[in-house]
C-alpha cells in the first residue's frame, strides 16, 4: 500500500514537472478509476487549466489548476506521474493527461481508490472528508497533545492486546 513517504515521493515527483503546464487533452482509458466525474465531464473540466503546485495531505495527492482541482488517492497499487509525450506505456495506465509539455498519467493495477475532481480548492474537503493533521506537520509536542485529548493510549493498547489474547508485558500468546 503506498504509505505516507510513498506519496510524499510522487508530490515531490510531480512538484518539478506539473505547475505551469496547460492541460491539453484528457484521455479516460478505464473509468472505473473516477469516482465521482465521468470521462467527459473530467475532460471538458480540465481542458484548458494550467496546473499549480501540487500539495498532500495524508495519503491524498492535490493537483489544483488554475479552477478544478484533481485529488488521487492511489490505494494500495495506485501511481500518478510525469511522463514525456510518447514515453513507453507503463502496464495499467488507466488515465493520460496530455499537457503542453509531457503528459501527468495515473497507472493502477487493482483500481481500490481512484481520481476525484473537486470544482476549486474550498471544495477539496467535500471531496476528502474531514482531515486530521498531516503527520509530516506534526512535530513532536503537537503530536502527543493529539493523542492524549482522545483516551490513555496505554489503557486502550492494553484492551486491544488483550482482545488478541497478547500478554502487554511479555510479547506472546496469552493462555487463558
Amino acid at each position: 500500500m503506498p504509505e505516507l513517504p510513498d506519496v510524499e515521493g510522487f508530490r515531490r515527483e510531480l512538484a518539478d514537472k506539473l505547475p505551469g503546464r496547460q492541460v491539453r487533452r484528457v484521455e479516460v482509458r478505464d473509468a472505473g478509476v473516477l469516482r465521482n466525474a465521468t470521462a467527459r465531464g473530467l475532460s471538458s473540466n480540465l481542458v484548458k487549466h494550467t496546473f499549480r503546485d501540487p500539495r498532500r495531505h495524508g495519503k491524498w495527492l492535490i493537483l489544483p489548476t488554475d479552477g478544478p482541482v484533481l485529488l488521487v488517492h492511489s490505494g494500495m497499487t495506485g501511481h500518478p506521474y510525469f511522463a514525456a509525450e510518447g514515453a513507453a506505456e507503463r502496464r495499467y495506465e488507466r488515465l493520460v493527461i496530455g499537457l503542453d509539455h509531457g503528459e501527468l498519467r495515473y497507472a493502477d493495477l487493482r483500481k481500490l481508490r481512484g481520481v476525484w475532481l473537486a470544482p476549486d480548492d474550498d471544495a477539496t474537503t467535500e471531496v476528502m472528508g474531514k482531515q486530521g493533521p498531516d503527520a509530516l506537520d506534526l512535530v513532536s509536542p503537537s503530536f502527543r497533545d493529539a493523542f492524549t485529548t482522545r483516551c490513555r493510549p496505554c489503557c486502550c493498547s492494553i484492551r486491544a492486546l488483550n482482545r488478541q489474547r497478547i500478554c502487554p508485558r511479555r510479547p506472546r500468546l496469552c493462555r487463558s
